[in-house]
């Protein structure tokens, strides 16, 4: 029905002609908002998964680490480098995105920072460090095995290591 309608029709008579030029501008910006949404968009359903996913691990670890009496800090500061753009791309598209060459190799140098950045994995990339094994890279890999195996992991860490004493 308006489609037939000249727009000048659809203004009304006592509107000026600078007044409605920036209605025009106003709606041009909008849409420059909504073509930002839109790109921000694309990504979302991806960043909430692997969001979710980090959350759950932090929290296990959290968990599991206070079970074993490790101080509440360093399991606070856990993978917090996996927050950070350079880390959350190429996590979020390996593990729930675009899993293509190029983001294989942006992916292998965000886990080369976050081992560099975060000290729980010393033990095992730097062992001229000497570092011992702590309650955190256990609540760690307890974590893990609790998001990728959750029938067969206990829902104790303590248990969880008895379990494996005995394997």
């Amino acid at each position: 029905m308006w489609d037939n309608i000249p727009y000048i029709l659809l203004i009304p008579k006592n509107l000026h002609f600078s007044k409605v030029n920036s209605i025009f501008k106003i709606m041009t910006k909008a849409a420059n908002v909504f073509e930002k949404l839109k790109e921000f968009a694309e990504n979302r359903v991806e960043d909430f998964a692997y969001g979710g996913y980090l959350v759950r691990h932090k929290y296990n670890v959290l968990k599991g680490g206070l079970e074993l009496g490790h101080p509440i800090w360093p399991l606070l500061k856990h993978d917090w480098s996996k927050f950070k753009p350079n880390q959350w791309v190429p996590y979020r598209e390996k593990f729930y995105g675009q899993n293509t060459s190029e983001n294989q190799q942006l992916f292998r140098k965000a886990v080369q920072d976050h081992v560099n950045s975060e000290t729980h994995h010393d033990y095992k990339y730097k062992p001229e460090k000497n570092v011992k094994i702590t309650a955190e890279n256990k609540a760690d890999w307890w974590a893990i095995q609790r998001e990728q195996h959750p029938e067969t992991t206990p829902s104790s860490i303590k248990e969880w290591l008895k379990k494996k004493k005995k394997s």
